[in-house]
């Protein structure tokens, strides 16, 4: 772990702290800042690699699921392998998507991918889209180990799934998914009253956090790190923090 009195001087420090001496040089100072555009020859791409990825799951890239997507068991076998990226006509899916895992690792560790065309694809080929993009930024991993979803729906649900935070109504607070190391996120549609600022999606920089805490508060630090628990299912276990 890091000395507990050092500041992370990194570009995912983007709060700036509570005053001026402590600001980072890098801010979000709008969406613009953390956007990654596709153009139509991206899009190019995607169809050639979802069509190939279909013809070889053959029957079981049929949609089944809740919102017409293959089953999660399918999903969760997809690699980067089966997602083949080749630039058409001078564009470039590998390229860009080595610039968003740049980005996540080394810069502001928040990106979006903007103008990814949903309204050509089938809601199948669409998590096909998402499961394949994730493969070529890492491994995929199950959100739930009880549910074994590598791909999950924000929607509110009925019975045992609406305790789940992501499948009711209520407003989730800020919070972190400790076993991965990447989050993604893709908007099929937006949220009933989002013209009104309702249905947002809310980020925070977790290395501001740690700064502000080195600053204002260094003695908890190793507390912290020592581990913290937390609930799974009926069980509840110990995570150790390691840098």
């Amino acid at each position: 772990m890091a000395d507990a009195l050092e500041v992370l001087a990194h570009a995912s420090d983007w709060s700036g702290g509570g005053d001026e001496t402590a600001r980072r040089d890098h801010r979000l100072a709008s969406r613009e800042t953390f956007m990654i555009y596709l153009q139509r020859s991206h899009h190019v791409e995607l169809r050639r690699a979802v069509d190939a990825l279909r013809m070889s799951l053959g029957t079981a890239a049929t949609g089944v699921g809740e919102e017409g997507e293959p089953a999660q068991e399918v999903l969760a076998t997809i690699t980067a392998t089966d997602f083949p990226l080749a630039p058409p006509d001078g564009g470039n899916m590998r390229a860009l998507l080595s610039k968003t895992w740049t980005e996540l690792v080394d810069g502001a560790g928040l990106v979006l991918l903007n103008r990814i065309p949903l309204d050509e694809f089938t809601p199948a080929e669409v998590a096909l889209i998402y499961v394949g993009i994730g493969a070529h930024l890492g491994t995929l991993v199950p959100q739930s180990d009880e549910l074994e979803d590598v791909l999950g729906f924000v929607k509110p649900a009925e019975g045992a799934m609406a305790v789940r935070g992501y499948r009711n109504t209520a407003e989730q607070n800020l919070h972190t998914d400790g076993t991965v190391d990447f989050v993604g996120m893709l908007c099929i549609r937006p949220a009933a009253g989002a013209a009104q600022g309702r249905g947002a999606s809310r980020y925070s920089s977790s290395t501001a956090a740690y700064n502000d805490i080195v600053r204002r508060a260094p003695a908890v630090l190793p507390t912290l790190f020592r581990g913290f628990r937390y609930h799974l299912g009926e069980n509840t276990a110990v995570i150790t923090l390691h840098n």
